[in-house]
């Protein structure tokens, strides 16, 4: 499941409030996780105040470079990482994902400091 993600995530092809309206799909454009508005798919793994906790705990900070897509993103952790850390990385991603899909079904959603402790 976690490599069936990262793929999505290299293509964006999850389905971000940015790719759904892309579909011709209409969505709140509010983050599920943050309440802010998510005005670009990369926001979600990024710039999203949880996320950015979350990788913090992970030991993983994001820099505050200005990436392109997710696709930028992904790779600049791969190159910059070592392969643990980045697996590291790669699953608090996907814990998060999820985290931000059973809000969307009406679940509570975990404070950051409990993702950590799900890995």
């Amino acid at each position: 499941m976690v490599k069936h993600f990262a793929w999505r995530l290299y293509s964006d092809s999850l389905p971000s409030c940015t790719n759904l309206r892309k579909m011709g799909i209409t969505v709140n454009d509010v983050c599920f996780l943050c309440g802010g508005k998510e005005a670009i798919s990369i926001h979600s793994f990024q710039q999203c105040p949880y996320v950015v906790e979350v990788n913090n705990l992970l030991r993983c900070p994001i820099p505050t470079n200005i990436f392109v897509d997710s696709k930028d993103l992904l790779e600049f952790f791969h190159v910059n990482m070592d392969w643990r850390d980045f697996n590291c990385w790669l699953i608090g991603m996907w814990v998060t994902w999820h985290q931000r899909n059973l809000t969307l079904n009406g679940e509570v959603i975990r404070q950051p400091g409990e993702v950590p402790e799900t890995l």
